[in-house]
């Protein structure tokens, strides 16, 4: 199965198809080097919380795969609707259904799909318990190739149909332990699974992964979410005697808002990992990838790049060498006039996100490929143009992920086109803002502010060098970023330029001598240089 090809020669942007691919290839693709996955397997997070793009579905997977343990991954799709069509249900059947009661079924669910995985474990498979676990199975379906997603979907079901038809006098947590199939009922099966996993010693996984489009649905879901976060407590304080661990994915665009969907933030929220990446982790990320892909395609051009036969995944060197072998040699000139480091150009059109790096370097290099034969070397021309096809598709991204908080920013960018410079005051922009006419469509100019600053289209000016101004933008940092009206510049990411200004426009900052925007932390050595 060939995952890095010449249309992607990094592999795809999304985790999900990694995941979908023999287990040996997410594996070998997964970057051990970075720092987050050091926190994550130190730590052993319950959320792992990132922007789109972050990675936070490797994460998930990934810091338990190296470690020897067993994982399962659930579609979070899955899970919320299963829990929310039975909430649904028994409101319309028997009366209202609390996130405390809900929790119950929230762990049914999930120790339905740790047995499935237990089933699977070779070890565990042939053992008394293992095959009464398969038995009790059974009733949903074939164990052996059984999708967790559909087991969900039948246990869900069966859980349903019980809490539903269940005599007055019960708790839920007593009517979800009533479960049964034509074997066994669940606690017995659980208990049996139970044991089997104490006196094997194995360390299983069950990984919830991110819902894409969970900023639509938040507020429908508010039960079934504040549900998930009183059950995820229990598997936390009883960790110890747990036969599984469980870890979910969030974004960090929705934070402050699953943290008011919960009676304890300060509990519920204390176990989970902020993905961060700095610019020399993605680099790694991509020069390693892209060494697998020239040893699976290019082995015998290796010494004409100037690279050598053995790669160390460890050295951050030698992956930047691998990424610089394929873009162009020294320099090349840019939209504004500036001569720049091809790899600090490509660095300062991402968010830091390993999703917009691999976007950006598959244009390039696919661009590469259409036009030439045998290793895909870029040209200056490859470099421009593959940066402004993705940059395209990654700002919609970045867009459509704040569209519930901030529905009024793309609108809001389109009536600023041409209106502003890349870097101003903000009474400067304030000015604009009213001069462009966004306030007449309704939008509030503090409003806009905040949510542009947040979204990261605009930064606060922190200095600048004869090739730069240098910008802060918030996916850097862990403070709120507000500028101060009167003293504070702000400039425009390098990722919104074609949002904010047409060619035209780009023509005449250059005309004027405007410099390029750096964000903080995209760094690779180059904004300084002469």
């Amino acid at each position: 199965m060939r995952i890095l090809t010449r249309n992607q020669p990094l592999g795809p942007p999304y985790t999900e198809e990694l995941l979908r691919s023999p287990r040996g290839i997410f594996e070998q693709l997964y970057d051990r080097m970075n720092g987050c996955h050091g926190s994550a397997e130190r730590d052993d997070p319950l959320y792992v919380v990132g922007r789109k793009g972050s990675g936070k579905t490797a994460f998930l997977a990934g810091t338990a795969f190296v470690d020897g343990a067993k994982v399962i991954l659930i579609k979070s799709e899955d899970a919320y609707h299963e829990v929310e069509r039975l909430r649904i249900r028994y409101a319309r059947e028997v009366g209202p259904l609390f996130a405390e009661n809900l929790a119950h079924v929230w762990q049914v669910l999930l120790a339905h799909a740790a047995m499935l995985l237990a089933y699977r474990v070779p070890g565990l498979r042939h053992t008394d318990e293992g095959r009464l676990i398969a038995s009790y199975l059974s009733s949903y379906g074939n164990p052996s190739s059984l999708e967790p997603g559909r087991l969900l979907a039948r246990v869900g079901s069966a859980l349903s149909d019980v809490l539903v038809r269940s005599a007055p006098g019960l708790t839920v947590e007593e009517m979800c332990a009533s479960l049964r199939t034509d074997v066994a009922t669940y606690e017995v099966a659980h208990r049996s699974f139970v044991d089997l996993t104490r006196r094997k010693g194995v360390r299983l996984f069950v990984v919830v992964d991110n819902l894409e489009d969970l900023h639509v649905h938040v507020d429908e879901l508010r039960t079934t979410l504040s549900a998930l976060f009183r059950a995820t407590r229990e598997f936390v304080t009883t960790a110890e005697t747990r036969p599984f661990k469980v870890r979910f994915a969030f974004p960090a665009e929705l934070m402050q808002r699953l943290r008011d969907l919960t009676a304890n933030p300060e509990k519920d929220f204390l176990d989970y990992l902020v993905i961060r990446w700095t610019a020399a982790e993605l680099i790694t990320i991509a020069g390693n990838r892209l060494r697998h892909y020239l040893d699976l395609y290019h082995r015998n051009e290796l010494e004409r790049l100037g690279l050598p036969d053995q790669h160390d995944e460890r050295d951050h060197h030698m992956a930047e060498a691998t990424l610089r072998s394929l873009l162009p040699r020294g320099g090349m000139r840019t939209g504004l006039g500036s001569d720049e480091d091809p790899v600090a150009y490509i660095m300062r059109h991402t968010q830091l996100l390993p999703r917009h790096l691999i976007q950006i370097l598959n244009s390039i290099l696919a661009r590469a490929a259409r036009h030439r034969h045998g290793v895909p070397v870029a040209t200056p021309l490859d470099v421009l143009e593959g940066v402004r096809e993705a940059e395209l598709r990654i700002v919609d991204g970045i867009l459509s992920s704040y569209s519930h908080d901030y529905p009024f920013m793309a609108t809001a960018l389109g009536y600023l086109k041409n209106h502003i410079p890349n870097t101003l005051s903000c009474s400067e922009l304030h000015r604009a803002f009213n001069a462009a006419g966004v306030a007449r469509s309704g939008v509030d100019y503090s409003d806009f502010l905040e949510a542009a600053l947040d979204v990261g289209v605009l930064g606060i000016v922190e200095g600048s060098t004869s090739r730069y101004t240098v910008g802060r933008f918030s996916y850097t940092f862990t403070e709120t970023l507000r500028p101060v009206e009167d003293a504070d510049q702000v400039c425009v990411h390098p990722l919104f330029m074609f949002r904010l200004f047409d060619r035209g426009g780009i023509r005449r900052l250059r005309d004027r001598g405007r410099l390029p925007v750096y964000p903080y932390g995209s760094d690779t050595g180059q904004y300084d240089r002469d």
